[in-house]
């Protein structure tokens, strides 16, 4: 069958399936559910079933606005066919109108952008930037007690895909009020209009201000990524933070019940990641820094000297996803790594992750310029397998707060985490230091011997990661 053909096909059934599943409720009361509205197939279907779980609990209508609608705002488009492609869409129900109309949205509408906003907003921009001279201060900058500095750093990342933050930059001006217009559209918006509850995929970066929103009014918030659901309220405005539960989750009755098969699961899962099968419970990679395969021309050095893997994240990929860290973002984080290393006589190495080069991220290009400074590092290749580096006897890993700080560990290698939002945070199979000073202090005094693991622990984490829903 014809690929473009198929998925044509698939489309239509699945506009049907919906229609069927999915009646008019007709509920004329002034409730409403929201949804954000985006091209997330994976997110399609648990949002066609929340909302109308939804709907019939507040007796509401479903409305949807666009995850780009930010966007929109700092870019201050105008242009006539992006207007009119939008209408049509909208009109027509082509493409992803069809499906978020199928499944009972009453209408798909962009917030609007008053020129009042754009004054109160200058206004409460200029009051704030005087009071806001570092990056920690933007990162939990608040208005009427709802924190969305975080949200506002993240975006302006991805936006115009820096490594850090320069307050003083006139784009963050810019980009900072326009921030808060989208903010004050959003507080009118909920003053007007009986929300009941909000359903996006992510709460990171400035689309899940809705989200942030409700959650502070005590309304339904709910994330629906592609493996997960998760309730936000006052107290836990973040996703993907299950391990602040395992603790307590662990004394239950139906898990003890059902660890030894989880851990066998995890166990085979875990095994399928380390031979380089991509997406393995991170849907969203496309390439895998696992395998058999060997750089022969790469190799760490030969000497007795211990050997660390700093593991670096993306730049610009939401450094506040879980809340903040011991630093303000990945960059700050890495720069006083590399600082750290020449205070050290270690052989140090640095490797970024396949995936980084793709939609033009920057982070290999800051990565080599860094380096270029703090020789005491050197550049890996991204194609070297963590198969390879352990083989060849890799001491210790550095991370903020990845993945990598469960894996190595695993395989026998220990990991230091910057981050008390990191998964691993609770646990005793890495490094987890509290403050800058005390990662500074462990880095210094590492000694060229490995920690003992209990793999049951990490296989435990992992089955609570993967099996548990909050």
């Amino acid at each position: 069958m014809n690929i473009s053909f198929k998925k044509i096909f698939i489309y239509l059934k699945y506009i049907k399936f919906n229609k069927i599943n999915f009646k008019d409720k007709n509920h004329n009361n002034s409730n409403i559910v929201l949804v954000e509205f985006n091209s997330f197939k994976s997110y399609h279907i648990a949002a066609s079933l929340l909302t109308n779980i939804l709907a019939d609990k507040f007796k509401a209508r479903i409305e949807s606005y666009p995850e780009v609608g930010f966007n929109k705002f700092v870019d201050n488009k105008k242009s006539i066919i992006n207007k009119f492609l939008f209408f049509i869409g909208n009109k027509l129900k082509l493409k992803n109108f069809g499906i978020f109309y199928s499944f009972g949205v009453k209408k798909i509408f962009n917030i609007v952008n008053h020129i009042k906003y754009k004054e109160a907003a200058f206004k409460i921009m200029m009051r704030s930037l005087k009071k806001i001279k570092t990056k920690e201060k933007l990162q939990n900058f608040r208005l009427n007690n709802i924190l969305f500095g975080d949200l506002i750093y993240d975006s302006y990342l991805k936006y115009y895909k820096k490594e850090t933050v320069d307050i003083y930059d006139k784009n963050f001006s810019y980009f900072f009020q326009k921030s808060i217009e989208y903010y004050l559209s959003w507080i009118d918006f909920f003053k007007n209009n009986n929300v009941k509850a909000v359903v996006a995929p992510q709460s990171s970066y400035m689309a899940a201000l809705p989200l942030r929103i409700a959650a502070n009014l005590n309304k339904v918030a709910l994330v629906a990524d592609p493996e997960r659901l998760y309730s936000l309220n006052r107290s836990m405005i973040y996703s993907h933070k299950e391990h602040v539960h395992f603790n307590r989750i662990i004394k239950k009755k139906e898990v003890i019940k059902n660890i030894s098969n989880g851990k066998l699961e995890a166990q085979k899962r875990l095994k399928l990641r380390f031979s380089g099968r991509v997406g393995v419970d991170i849907s969203y990679m496309s390439k895998s820094p696992y395998g058999k395969k060997i750089n022969k021309k790469f190799r760490l050095d030969q000497n007795k000297k211990i050997k660390i893997l700093i593991a670096p994240h993306s730049f610009c990929d939401a450094p506040h996803a879980r809340g903040n860290h011991l630093f303000s973002d990945y960059f700050e984080w890495l720069v006083f790594i590399l600082k750290l290393s020449k205070l050290t006589n270690y052989n140090w190495y640095i490797k970024c992750h396949p995936s980084f080069h793709d939609e033009k991220d920057p982070t290999p290009l800051v990565i080599k310029s860094l380096c270029d400074k703090y020789k005491s590092v050197k550049i890996l290749p991204s194609n070297i397998t963590h198969n390879q580096l352990v083989s060849e006897k890799i001491d210790y890993v550095i991370t903020c707060n990845g993945t990598i700080a469960m894996e190595y560990p695993y395989l026998g290698v220990p990991a230091i985490n910057a981050s008390k939002n990191t998964p691993f945070f609770s646990f005793k199979f890495n490094y987890n230091p509290k403050s800058k000073n005390q990662l500074k202090k462990i880095v210094i005094n590492l000694k060229k011997k490995k920690k003992n693991y209990n793999k049951k622990n990490i296989l435990n984490f992992f089955f609570f990661k993967k099996k548990i829903f909050f």
